[in-house]
This record gives structure tokens, sequence and C-alpha cells, in this order.
């Protein structure tokens, strides 16, 4: 006998198409507006503003084996902040993870321009992956199709400006492994590991964790750099070679080596940085985002130097801010043509 939704409560109906769409349509609904305004995608070749339809195939292996990369750059006032650089560690992380391109790096910025355009939104985070594509789920990318490019226009993860008033308190991870240099020094899908740090963190009471290295080197938190302030009034960073080389530290560098002109750090430094060193620090901040700095004030429940906000990182955090909404060098105006 035929079994029935009405005989049988417990039976999985096969749904048409239509009914797929307004079923995931309502549950988007239903749940907080999780603000995504735009997704292009190559495998379909356009670009779609309805949640309901911002998918990738599950047999893309970007899902099921994590053979992807990504990187996320920022929208403000209708401009693009740092794009090349975020494309340029793309660009590096692809090639490092064997992923080929599905087209030119000009028509990427192009892609990622008009999905802008399409989202009607004049600030907000771009994310973009490229992947080796759907077509199997096998772990060699010789099954799938063709590498495909995703696009994202959303708000952003939300972080509290208040924050960078108040500073936040952070705690060293001890239980969750580092990446080996082969995937930290890229921006793949695989943020397990990051994930944990951040989650461990939060069960001592901080947010996103500081990693060390078995080497008992500083390395970086969960998806952001560490930076410190020496009692000297050095700017010191831990350097890349075993970790993500963040477009955020990389632009604070710069703003740092302009404090030493004006004499108000003494130097700046990217080196190896033990924990015994940081833990003399007058300042210490987490830095990601294109834009977020977040200073520490408690580190294991010790006070970083005063145990409040310090100087140097507001003069820095105020130049990064007028940088994002003042500067040409690193921006590329939007066309809104949608």
């Amino acid at each position: 006998m035929k079994r029935t939704r009405k005989a049988d409560p417990s039976f999985v109906p096969i749904i048409s198409s239509n009914e797929f769409i307004e079923r995931h349509r309502a549950r988007r609904k239903a749940a907080p507006d999780p603000g995504y305004f735009a997704l292009y995608s190559s495998w379909i070749g356009g670009i779609v503003t309805d949640p309901a339809l911002m998918q990738v195939p599950l047999d893309d292996h970007m899902v099921h084996r994590g053979h992807a990369v990504f990187d996320t750059a920022s929208l403000v006032d209708g401009r693009i902040y740092r794009m090349e650089p975020h494309l340029d560690r793309l660009f590096f992380s692809a090639s490092r993870a064997r992923i080929k391109l599905p087209f030119s790096r000009e028509r990427m910025r192009e892609v990622i321009e008009q999905t802008c355009s399409a989202s009607g939104q004049t600030t907000a985070s771009i994310r973009f992956w490229l992947s080796t594509g759907p077509g199997d789920f096998g772990f060699l990318p010789d099954g799938c199709i063709e590498p495909c490019f995703y696009v994202m226009v959303f708000k952003g993860i939300p972080i509290d400006k208040n924050l960078e008033l108040q500073g936040v308190s952070e705690y060293t991870v001890t239980g969750v492994p580092m990446k080996p240099p082969a995937l930290a020094t890229i921006k793949s899908n695989n943020y397990l590991l990051n994930c944990l740090t951040a989650m461990e963190s939060k069960d001592k009471g901080g947010r996103f964790g500081i990693l060390l290295g078995d080497d008992g080197l500083i390395a970086e938190s969960c998806v952001l750099n560490v930076a410190f302030v020496t009692p000297d009034n050095v700017f010191i960073t831990p350097t890349f070679k075993k970790i993500l080389a963040g477009v955020t530290v990389r632009k604070v560098l710069e703003l740092a080596q302009k404090m030493v002109k004006e004499g108000k750090l003494r130097k700046v430094e990217q080196r190896d940085i033990r924990y015994e060193e940081a833990r003399t620090a007058k300042e210490m901040f987490l830095l990601g985002g294109d834009t977020h700095l977040i200073p520490v004030v408690n580190w294991d429940d010790i006070p970083v130097g005063t145990g409040e906000v310090g100087p140097l990182f507001k003069d820095l955090l105020a130049q990064l801010e007028k940088d994002k909404l003042l500067g040409f060098k690193d921006h590329q105006a939007v066309r809104y043509v949608h």
C-alpha cells in the first residue's frame, strides 16, 4: 500500500522545484533578517537578490571537501576599499590551493563591482570565493565540471563599536592546535580550527582567542592578527611565516610608520614575539576586516598596560577611519547600473 503524508506523518514527501523555493523562502522570512543583498554565481552566470535563491551546488568541492579559497573586502560609501590587496591574496591562495581561474582578474573585478551595484547598498561587506567547482563527491578536482567564482554582498559580521571604546578581555587558547603553515598562510574554506579557537576563548569569557605556536611565539587570533606596543614605544606584530598575511595589519603597519615620523612611535617591527615579551606590552590590539581595530585591555585576567584603551590605539584607529572614508589610493568607486 502506497504511503501518503496523511496516512503516515513520518513520510518524507518529494517536493517540486517551486515548492522547494517557497519553503526555503518561508524559512528565511521566519528567521531574523540576515542582511544578504546580492549573490553572483559563475555557475548560473548571473546575480540573484532573493536570499531564497542564494545557493551553491552541494557537490561543489568547496562544500564537501573545503577545496576553495575566499577573501572579504569592504564597501564603504559606494567605494570598494582595498580591493586589489584582497584580490592579490585571493589569487595567491588559489595558486597554493591549485584552483584554476574561471576567468581573468579584470573580469572578476567587474563582477564584484556589478554585484555591489545589484545589491543597492553603499556600505556592506563583499565576500568572494574561488572553488574547484561542482561535479561529483570525489576528492580530486578531476571530476569537477568547471572552477567557480561566487560573490556575496551582505551586511557583514556585526562587531560592537563600543569594543573600540571599552576594549575586550582575551584568553590564550591552549586546547586547539595551530594550522600547519600550508593552510595558515592561505585563506581557505577550512575554518574549523578558527571556529574552535573562538569557542574556547568564549568559554573562558573572551571573544576571539590568542594562539601561540609550539615554539612559544605569538601567532594570531581566530580571524584577526594581533599587535602590541612595547614599553619603549615600538609597534610590533608577528611575521607572516606561519599565519595569514592580514590586509588590515598591513595597512596599519603603513600608518604606524607615519607615527614614527611624527614621533609618536619609536619604530615599527614585524618579527617573532615571545609570549613573555608580549606580556610586558603597554598596549595590545586585534586587527581585521579592513576597518576593525579592537583593543585588548585584559589578557588571561591580567591587565594590559593600565588596563584601559591606550592613546596609540586611538590614534591608529582614527587614521584608519580617515583612510577608509577619505582616502583615494585603495578605493574603487562603484558604478550603480542596475
